[in-house]
């Protein structure tokens, strides 16, 4: 049994926590910890999210933490379960929690085998002045995110494989080999930009409320000119798969195909680090992107009814298909239908 538990820091990694705890614990070996903290302790310890729990320890834990604030505060769940309906959220919780799936409805990427736990030198220095000792931060080891959005400079990397390939040794940041190099990053970059963007993405307080309906926002905020009408019925795809490509030039974390464009802008496709570069792109604000709550969007309400006043005021079908870019056949159309 573990008799004392440390206090968990501000945006720590639960990983991080764990790896403390063993050190504190006095425990000869980190098989033997974790037979003393996880459920099934032959489990590998979780990097990004959390093993089920013993329930002494749980106990322990939940004196300082509920289950909810340990998975939206400690882990990436925040970033992955935005977008999601209340009843989704709930069985993400109760699943995670219980050592079940965590991807049934995530939508977590595929780790690659190369990838491993982030760090950033100046954060170390601080967290040493401030509780001393270094610890592993949420916001470092956000999916394809190398940059530290405090101090704009690039994450190192430590030998700590990220993921279910993580050996059972339990290694706190401030044991692990740290280099002292610092890269800045230039603040008006796109690169820190869309981190910072992501920052204050996972920064934004969990609720269960259901948060659906983003393709309707990235919809509304597009520029008209990503219409093949005035109407904003059909998109011109090509237009704008071509300017995003454009717009992140150079920067390897953008790999969206147009299929998965078209999925995202019908609401299909839930990868969220993808969404969120389409939402950048558009000028989305991140407390928009957190409060989608019946979110219910229409442009072509208001054409129609622009429409509708245009033909009042005396204008041919054919004027109003001029001045609308539509075509007239689509105007007669319009008119009709609220005559009746």
């Amino acid at each position: 049994m573990i008799k004392n538990i440390p206090i968990i820091y501000p945006n720590e990694l639960f990983y991080s926590f764990i790896c403390r705890t063993y050190v504190r614990s006095g425990v000869g070996s980190s098989k033997e910890f974790t037979k003393l903290i996880f459920a099934k302790g032959t489990d590998q310890p979780k990097t990004s999210f959390i093993n089920k729990l013993r329930n002494d320890f749980k106990f322990k834990l939940n004196k300082q933490l509920t289950d909810v604030d340990i998975l939206s505060k400690h882990t990436v769940f925040n970033f992955y379960s935005r977008f999601l309906t209340r009843d989704e959220k709930e069985e993400a919780v109760s699943e995670i929690i219980n050592g079940k799936s965590s991807f049934n409805y995530l939508h977590t990427p595929v780790i690659k085998e190369n990838t491993h736990l982030r760090y950033c030198s100046k954060c170390v220095h601080e967290d040493r002045n401030r509780f001393g000792e270094a610890y592993f931060h949420i916001e470092h080891q956000l999916e394809k995110v190398k940059v530290c959005v405090h101090h704009h400079c690039k994450l190192l990397e430590t030998k700590i494989f990220y993921g279910c390939k993580n050996q059972l040794i339990l290694t706190p940041l401030e044991i692990c080999e740290l280099e002292e190099k610092i890269e800045d990053v230039a603040i008006d970059s796109i690169e820190y930009k869309f981190s910072k963007y992501i920052y204050d993405f996972i920064s934004c307080k969990f609720s269960f409320n259901s948060n659906i309906g983003f393709e309707k926002l990235l919809t509304d905020k597009l520029d008209d000119k990503y219409f093949l009408s005035g109407r904003r019925k059909r998109k011109n795809l090509d237009l704008i798969y071509d300017d995003l490509k454009v717009f992140y030039e150079g920067y390897e974390f953008f790999n969206i195909s147009r299929r998965s464009l078209a999925a995202i802008l019908r609401g299909i496709e839930y990868n969220t680090f993808d969404i969120l570069l389409v939402a950048f792109f558009e000028g989305v604000r991140v407390d928009e992107l957190c409060n989608l709550v019946n979110i219910n969007i229409d442009r072509s309400e208001e054409f129609d009814k622009k429409v509708i006043e245009l033909h009042t005021e005396g204008n041919s079908y054919l004027k109003i298909s001029q001045m609308m870019n539509v075509d007239k056949e689509t105007i007669r159309k319009i008119i009709l239908r609220k005559k009746l």
